[in-house]
């Protein structure tokens, strides 16, 4: 990692939840705040991913509220790489934000006729192999953010208990590779079996044996699936650091509503996505 590119370490605020006091580790800053990159921790992993592997020619997919194609963007740009975005493209509406942020970072966008995700990930996958970019897996799935992600838990303060968000589930199972305590990660509406199984393949592929993947997996990880569906965004609460109202927020509302039963004290872990 170079410090230069990410902050290091980025900060951690005290917020009073309640009577309860909690850190807050703001990884929505680890670009510094810069306003033409998103506030998304899991771009760590994918600089060292593209610097490692020396690739120069990628194509990434978005979701309607992921901004991990304007995140690919950005470091492509600082890299000096090309890059396309994937996304989906709904009839008679413009591009999404981040599509826009995307494009103006130098990104060629490539819209696919809206459908489920994993179908328009495939068709994404083909168009960019055909025409020889390499594919960033669906959600930025990369070792590269579990090892990154371990490293910053690992020196996180003294606590019992981490909250946080979790999409791909990358960065929660590298908090829960590094932190001792507890994590407690609230799913914006993907089925938790289904990141447990990722979180699993990624363990596996730094080598950790079944027992200590299970011990990992069932006694300090509880998955928490939000009722919502994936696109509906949190309005009801305001969290006091900028965070995303399809995953953050939706973890921080809950943590605001159990924080009186949770063992402390307590880190909220805020990915920025």
């Amino acid at each position: 990692m170079t410090s230069e590119f990410f902050l290091n370490p980025t900060p951690i605020d005290i917020v009073d939840v309640g009577g309860f006091p909690v850190l807050v580790k703001r990884e929505d800053l680890c670009l510094h705040g810069d306003p033409e990159a998103p506030r998304l921790a899991k771009l760590r992993g994918v600089y060292q991913y593209l610097v490692n592997k020396g690739l120069h020619d990628v194509a990434v997919f978005d979701t309607r509220v992921s901004h991990a194609g304007w995140g690919v963007s950005y470091i492509c740009r600082a890299l000096g790489y090309p890059c396309t975005c994937f996304y989906p493209q709904l009839k008679h509406t413009q591009p999404a934000p981040q599509q826009m942020m995307s494009l103006s970072l130098g990104s060629h966008m490539h819209g696919l006729p809206g459908g489920r995700t994993g179908v328009l990930y495939a068709q994404a996958k083909k168009i960019a192999t055909e025409t020889g970019k390499h594919m960033l897996p669906l959600g930025l799935t990369l070792a590269e953010s579990v090892a990154e992600h371990r490293e910053i838990a690992a020196n996180l303060p003294p606590a019992k208990t981490v909250v946080m968000a979790i999409g791909s589930g990358m960065i929660a199972g590298g908090v829960l590779l590094g932190f001792p305590g507890y994590v407690i990660a609230i799913s914006p509406g993907m089925d938790p079996t289904q990141q447990r199984e990722r979180i699993r393949k990624q363990y596996s592929a730094l080598g950790l044996d079944n027992l200590e993947i299970n011990f990992l997996l069932l006694s300090r990880l509880l998955i928490i699936q939000d009722p919502r569906d994936y696109y509906e965004p949190e309005e009801e609460v305001v969290a006091p650091f900028p965070c995303s109202s399809w995953y953050d927020l939706k973890a921080w509302k809950w943590l605001t509503e159990h924080v009186h039963q949770l063992k402390q004290p307590v880190i909220f872990y805020n990915i920025g996505a």
